[in-house]
């Protein structure tokens, strides 16, 4: 599982079972579409798949699968024993930003990655694909879900934690900027690098997060020349900037409209 976390994987719900009936629980990338998901149990990664659906909606349809979507119903299955076992099955996500391109040509991010995780940690719950075989998120139409019966069995969250700061003019000129005390319960322990979605157009900033420059133990976040660039193009000093939490090494930037 840490190996999910480390390239950006995040917490986005889990599954209970009420009175028998499997329910879903969501808390962020509810309304993402083409995104990578993964259950998990404790250490241990059962499944990984993707959608170009929203997750919500993907989902919604492990809920009450019907007999032609063979894995919707086997997972269905695995998610309701370990549960009545007593054991947890939680959901992380990436998203998607459509960020990856070669040449003039976009990179199915999800797609390739999704490939190379089944590969390499083979999740139990993946099972063996043989060549040319789909799973259901591949083509799945989302108007066969009940959407009004799977509705009842979904609870959603507010999307991921989010701060202000005000933009200090070290800050401007040089391009970090140090989070207060009270939110750095948002993000991790000492890491070595964070990526850093700037603006609507979500421009990737490859940057370095760190917790021992401050005194305090608070952390600073670094994107250098190009994060500078960036507050420069869009900010004056002193204005203030939302920061969104997407991973424990992602996060997004954006000015207030």
């Amino acid at each position: 599982m840490k190996r999910l976390f480390e390239i950006g994987f995040a917490p986005v719900g889990r599954w209970r079972l009420r009175d028998g009936c499997l329910h879903l629980e969501l808390t962020d990338k509810v309304h993402h579409a083409n995104v990578l998901y993964a259950f998990i149990s404790g250490e241990d990664v059962l499944y990984v798949g993707k959608t170009t659906k929203t997750l919500r909606g993907r989902l919604a349809s492990y809920l009450k699968p019907s007999e032609s979507q063979r894995t919707n119903t086997r997972n269905n299955g695995a998610i309701r024993d370990f549960l009545s076992a007593g054991r947890e099955v939680d959901i992380l996500a990436l998203p998607d930003l459509g960020l990856h391109r070669y040449g003039g040509f976009k990179i199915n991010f999800a797609a390739a990655l999704e490939d190379s995780i089944i590969q390499t940690l083979t999740p139990p719950w993946n099972g063996t694909r043989s060549k040319g075989t789909k799973d259901d998120d591949e083509d799945l139409d989302q108007s066969e879900i009940d959407a009004a019966a799977a509705a009842l069995d979904i609870d959603t969250a507010p999307s991921a934690p989010s701060f202000r700061f005000v933009l200090q003019t070290t800050y401007y000129k040089t391009g970090f900027f140090n989070v207060s005390v009270e939110n750095q319960n948002l993000f991790g322990p000492q890491g070595s690098s964070i990526d850093i979605y700037c603006g609507p157009e979500k421009a990737l900033v490859q940057g370095r997060f760190d917790r021992t420059t401050n005194s305090n133990g608070t952390p600073r976040v670094y994107g250098y020349v190009p994060l500078r660039d960036w507050f420069q193009a869009n900010f004056e000093p002193m204005q203030s900037v939302t920061v969104r939490i997407v991973g424990p090494a992602s996060i997004e930037l954006k000015k207030e409209s």
